[in-house]
């Protein structure tokens, strides 16, 4: 367990092991069950016990602050999923801000966003510093979920995967059998996205899709593709492995970054840290 977030996973102290009760690092709950688990109750009491302990919740902050939060959670009543941060301005604005000389209007409307992004009340993250997700689930997993998801069983219940199907059968090909999805079959699966660059920058910044460098410099989003490591097919190599003599290692990265390595000799581990995606 040396990983630096399980120390604050959250215990479920009344499990039941096959040697009677004990200590699990999940909540098991019964979906057939919903709010009428037990356990659902438990879990939802230790996450509110957790929460009051968090030190965001007893930071002082100016009061404009939260009368700006109210007028997000009025947007969120309407089912408002995003915003210009323009437009966020100016409820901070009609909210009070600035609160004082030190800072301008905006300046103390991102220090507001950035406290609700840490509270998990809004999304404001840096690919996409336009723009402001008041409800993140319902604006990012329709459109996650058109890509990352059980190809076997969802195809069939997804109407974009049909239309994509019969719209561009090579590319719906490639991203089921080697995981590779192309801008315009973004342009499909994702028809009705209102925020489609957003969704995909957000997609590329968490780590859920790998740009593949261009071939050439094409500024056609459309010829743009991306590597989805978690629907890369699982398949082993079924030649006898062989005494290695040289190692091999995948890096992925932006084309500024690629371009810059290639005048080099080398890579130190530093900036692959910093600047790379290794494919575990």
């Amino acid at each position: 367990h040396a990983h630096p977030s399980w120390p604050a996973v959250l215990e479920f102290r009344e499990g039941e092991l096959s040697t009677g009760r004990g200590v699990l690092c999940f909540f098991p709950v019964d979906n057939t069950l919903g709010n009428r688990d037990p356990v659902v109750g438990l879990l939802m009491r230790c996450v509110e016990a957790t929460v009051r302990e968090s030190d965001h919740l007893r930071h002082w902050v100016p009061f404009a602050w939260l009368a700006l939060l109210d007028r997000v959670e009025a947007l969120k009543q309407g089912r408002c999923l995003a915003l210009p941060l323009a437009e966020v301005v100016r409820l901070g604005v009609e909210a009070g801000m600035p609160s004082g000389p030190a800072l301008g209007e905006e300046a103390e409307t991102l220090l507001a966003l950035r406290f609700l992004d840490r509270l998990g009340l809004v999304l404001h993250h840096p690919a996409v510093p336009n723009l402001v997700i008041l409800r993140p689930a319902e604006f990012l997993f329709p459109y996650f979920t058109k890509i990352i998801c059980n190809f076997q069983v969802h195809t069939a219940l997804i109407p974009e995967h049909r239309a994509a199907r019969r719209m561009l059968p090579a590319e719906f090909q490639a991203m089921q059998t080697k995981g590779v999805v192309s801008g315009r079959l973004l342009g499909v699966l994702w028809e009705g996205c209102t925020h489609p660059e957003a969704v995909r920058q957000l997609m590329v910044s968490l780590g859920l899709m790998v740009p593949i460098l261009a071939r050439d410099d094409s500024a056609d989003p459309d010829a743009d593709e991306f590597l989805v490591p978690s629907i890369l097919p699982d398949e082993s190599d079924p030649r006898p492995p062989r005494a290695t003599a040289l190692t091999a290692i995948i890096l992925f990265a932006a084309a500024p970054a690629v371009r810059r390595w290639r005048r080099s000799s080398f890579v130190s581990l530093r900036a692959v840290e910093h600047e790379a995606h290794v494919p575990a």
